[in-house]
């Protein structure tokens, strides 16, 4: 009976030992698999951070060239309404020149006819 039971203790406690094995390896298995979580959660936040890095340096590029390129379109416009201001200046200028020579000719034959009208005037 001493000898059964003294078997029966060491299957017990071959069991145990057995067990408490296992738990701890469970318990190893869980913690290298939180381990292995936590590594790759931090590994996915530094590539979301970084990926947000050049999405917003994507961002700030995009904004520039967009800030340069109105620049340059209100230069361009504002070179083309001067252009043609200077163009209607100078057409208005012509035109004056133009109306100015007419009305000179046009005096100098009024000035003619006058002169012509007097001598004949002057003869009658």
């Amino acid at each position: 009976k001493e000898v059964a039971l003294e078997e029966a203790w060491k299957k017990a406690n071959e069991g145990n030992e057995t067990m408490e094995t296992l738990r701890q390896d469970l318990i190893k298995e869980k913690e290298t698999a939180l381990e292995e979580a936590k590594k790759e959660k931090e590994t996915a936040l530094e590539e979301a951070k970084k990926e947000k890095e050049e999405l917003t340096k994507e961002k700030e590029t995009l904004l520039e060239e967009a800030k340069k390129e109105r620049e340059e379109l209100v230069k361009e416009k504002e070179t083309a309404l001067e252009e043609a201001r200077q163009e209607l200046i100078k057409e208005k200028e012509t035109a004056l020149e133009e109306a100015k020579k007419e009305k000179e000719v046009a005096l100098e034959e009024a000035w003619k006819k006058a002169n012509e009208g007097n001598e004949t005037m002057e003869t009658l």
